[in-house]
């Protein structure tokens, strides 16, 4: 799931690039998220976890769409849509950490922190005017994709060295 949210990131990163570089772009970003998606499904035997049922888990997402919602309404009120993107990305970040108490995984908490480190500061980057290179939006979208991308490929990479491959036959 990771891996294609990774993918959504770097898409909406393409919208914060001048109109001439975005099929580039969104076509490389596809490219990638596809490319690991496959991997992903002809390698990885399916996790039978069931974190997500936890309650670690729901509670971790009800308070990232709590939060979500309580920031597009007060940036917006407040006239600071500017900090849309970082401000998100430091929610989805630190959800992560819900994701770590529900799974066990250490995994989830460096991403976390990398996610929230990276969206933190491309709020120090300056406000775009309209019609121009959006730096903030752009740092903070690509370097998100980057990081759940990064999370994927280790994952894969785990599994390779542990031998697990998805059984002949499944798929």
């Amino acid at each position: 799931m990771g891996t294609a949210i990774g993918g959504l990131w770097a898409a909406m990163g393409t919208l914060a690039l001048p109109t001439s570089f975005r099929p580039l772009t969104i076509s490389a970003a596809l490219a990638l998220t596809l490319i690991l998606l496959g991997r992903l499904w002809v390698c990885v035997v399916p996790a039978s976890r069931g974190f997500h049922r936890r309650k670690a888990f729901r509670i971790a997402v009800i308070l990232e769409t709590l939060a979500l919602i309580a920031a597009g309404y007060l940036l917006t009120r407040y006239h600071l849509e500017a900090y849309m993107v970082p401000v998100i990305g430091i929610i989805v970040g630190l959800h992560f950490i819900g994701l770590w108490l529900a799974s066990g995984s250490t995994a989830f908490l460096w991403m976390a922190a990398a996610m929230c480190t990276i969206s933190a500061a491309a709020m120090a980057l300056p406000a775009a005017p309209p019609g121009s290179l959006n730096e903030r939006a752009l740092f903070a979208s690509y370097g998100n994709a980057l990081v759940l991308w990064i999370g994927c490929f280790t994952h894969l990479q785990k599994k390779k060295r542990a031998g697990v491959n998805r059984p002949q036959g499944v798929g």
